[in-house]
Order: C-alpha cells, then structure tokens, then sequence
C-alpha cells in the first residue's frame, strides 16, 4: 500500500461524525472493509478514481439526490465556502451498517478526504494500527477512542464511541 503524498484534514473528525449522524448516514458490527481496501479507496485521486473502486465494493451507491448526501454537501458547502464533489456508498445488513463518503472540496478549505463509519466497529482500531503502526496519539476513556497517524503528509483518524466508529483519511 503506498501510504505517501498524505495531506492534513482531520480537524473536521467530530463535525464530520455529528453531520453523519446528523442527516441519517449509517455511523457505525464487526468491521467488513478491511483498513487495507478502506486506503485503497480513499487513496483515490479524482471521483472518477474512486467512484471505479468504490463501485466494486458492491455496495448501494448513495445517489446524488439522497437527502442526507444533499443535506450533507450543502452543509459542507456552507461550512467550507466552496463547490465539493461527494460520492460515496453504503450497505446495510443484519450485523452491520457501514458507509464510505469520499469528497474534493474547493473554497477556503481545499482539499480531498474520504470518511468510512461503521456502526459495529469490531476489532478496527487494532487492524489499523496492524497496518499503520502505533498510532501518533491515542486517546482512551471511558466515552471514546481517538487515534491518529500521520503516514507520510496525511492523516488518518480513528474516532470510537460505544460500538460506532469513524475513520476519516486525508492523503
């Protein structure tokens, strides 16, 4: 996997995660995408990019006329000052409910991103760092976890609260 060319953009983690829950996105039974196809994905470089490997997981694809996306991206667009291109899928079973949003923004705060929530999180937080390494900061109490790596320029961050988890990468 190569982790290189990572930029910054975890400073959104929570209201990523409050905006999820916010407007229906599923935010967390034991993990099914590994972190491994999860960097794949996320490592795109355009929509068309991740929209092809995005695609392949087989999961429903959140159109673009979903509620939740439209709020969701208007929201982001408020917060952010500029046009963002969203794609994003999810599947939804009897153990789990998971969701992939990947997005370039333009505006004040340009950058691309992509963000995996898990309602389940499972054994993830410990295949992360079997793929990562130790984390630069983890944060453990009795409300959540948090980690943080910083591979090469960006970032990836782990956010746990109860079962649910979010992952937010920013190469």
């Amino acid at each position: 996997m190569n982790l290189k060319y990572w930029r910054g953009f975890v400073g959104v983690s929570a209201w990523v995660v409050s905006t999820l829950a916010a407007v229906g996105f599923a935010i967390a039974a034991p993990q099914t995408l590994s972190p491994t196809r999860l960097l794949e994905v996320c490592n795109s470089e355009t929509i068309a990019e991740v929209t092809a490997k995005g695609d392949q997981l087989g999961w429903e694809a959140i159109p673009a006329t979903d509620p939740g996306n439209i709020e969701w991206r208007q929201s982001f667009m408020s917060y952010n000052g500029g046009s963002v291109d969203v794609v994003g899928w999810r599947k939804n079973s009897a153990e789990n409910d998971e969701s992939i949003l990947f997005w370039i923004a333009q505006g004040a705060n340009a950058h691309k991103a992509c963000s995996y929530s898990v309602k389940v999180a499972g054994g993830l937080l410990d295949a992360l760092i079997e793929l990562l390494g130790r984390p630069s900061n983890l944060d453990r109490n009795e409300v959540a976890t948090t980690a943080l790596w910083k591979p090469g320029r960006g970032e990836v961050s782990f956010s746990q609260v109860g079962s649910a988890a979010l992952v937010v990468v920013s190469p």
